[in-house]
């Protein structure tokens, strides 16, 4: 499976995003879990649990009976949710680090739960084959994963539409599908498995974590979007004379988080076109990444709030001296 395709941010960062995610998702998961009912005393595998928030679910459904094992690449993460599972006061639970599509438990379980993990591979289907190939019969594989082209304003929004594109190519870049929802039907029953069944969720509203979300996951993935931007060229012996970044992401400053909100702009020679953008921004620090050389290097500036919300006031371009 590996983290090569995977575009959003890992570590601490990456937590912080998945709880905001899970803040968002997590009544709509809990009723999922609930439909299908987790029986005490269930062995039950969170496959890419991330910081383990489904995964703390599944145990308190199992029981102290029961037995929770989460999988996950990343140790950052994994080390965060030990941590949060003994506050919890959760024993019946283990997170460890394995390719989930390599590794051979030594048993089945009966439940196993992927949250938003097919989106990122190039072959899906290997994975669920091999899902279903840990599965006790009788168990049962919830799988909830994402169609991105559901992102929509009303009034229209060019910042999300904008923020969609990027997080879209992003994903699609690494050879993986930003829009797997329709297909995961397909994907289970192509694996083997019966009795397949499919619920639609789509969060909304108007204010909070579902509008926060995807300025956070435009934020953890600006790495990405500078890696696509600016691919390593070869090398021709001369230093580049352009030492102006091509992309430039802005992240408010402010520690609260539920109070922040994210813009991006992007353009070149210095000139850049404002593509997103909220009234009543906190100080912004600005991410960029310049050519030094045949080399991007990452720099950081700040704007001030009044800077910003002067150009976003008349809705004119913005320039900034970096």
């Amino acid at each position: 499976m590996g983290t090569g395709t995977y575009v959003i941010r890992g570590g601490v960062e990456g937590r912080e995003r998945l709880r905001l995610l899970s803040e968002v998702m997590g009544p709509s998961t809990r009723a999922l879990l609930a439909e299908v009912g987790i029986p005490a005393g269930s062995i039950c595998l969170d496959v890419g649990c991330g910081g383990g928030d489904v995964t703390f679910e599944l145990a308190r459904a199992a029981g102290p009976s029961g037995r929770v094992i989460g999988v996950d690449l990343d140790e950052t993460k994994l080390d965060i949710a030990r941590r949060e599972a003994g506050q919890h006061g959760l024993s019946n639970i283990s997170f460890e680090a394995w390719d989930v599509v390599e590794w051979e438990p030594g048993g089945l379980f009966d439940v196993i739960y992927a949250r938003f993990l097919l989106t990122h591979l190039p072959n899906p289907g290997a994975l669920v084959s091999a899902l279903r190939r840990h599965t006790r019969p009788g168990g049962v594989i919830i799988v909830e994963d994402i169609d991105y082209r559901g992102h929509f304003a009303e009034p229209d929004c060019r910042a999300l539409a904008r923020a969609v594109e990027f997080y879209t190519k992003s994903v699609q870049a690494r050879g993986a599908d930003p829009h797997i929802g329709p297909r995961l039907p397909r994907l289970l029953r192509e694996s083997g498995l019966e009795d397949v069944q499919m619920r639609l969720v789509h969060p909304a509203g108007l204010h909070g974590g579902v509008k926060l979300l995807i300025c956070v996951t435009l934020e953890n993935i600006a790495d990405t979007i500078l890696a696509i931007a600016s691919p390593p060229r070869r090398s021709s012996g001369r230093r580049s004379k352009s030492s102006m970044p091509s992309h430039v992401i802005l992240t408010p400053c402010s520690a609260d988080r539920a109070s922040s909100k994210r813009g991006v702009v992007t353009g070149g020679r210095g000139r850049w076109e404002k593509i997103g953008g909220w009234d009543g921004l906190p100080d912004v620090r600005v991410r960029t990444s310049k050519t030094d050389g045949e080399h991007r290097v990452p720099t950081e500036s700040h704007l001030t709030k009044g800077q910003f919300s002067n150009s976003l006031s008349r809705n004119a371009p913005l320039t900034l001296a970096v």
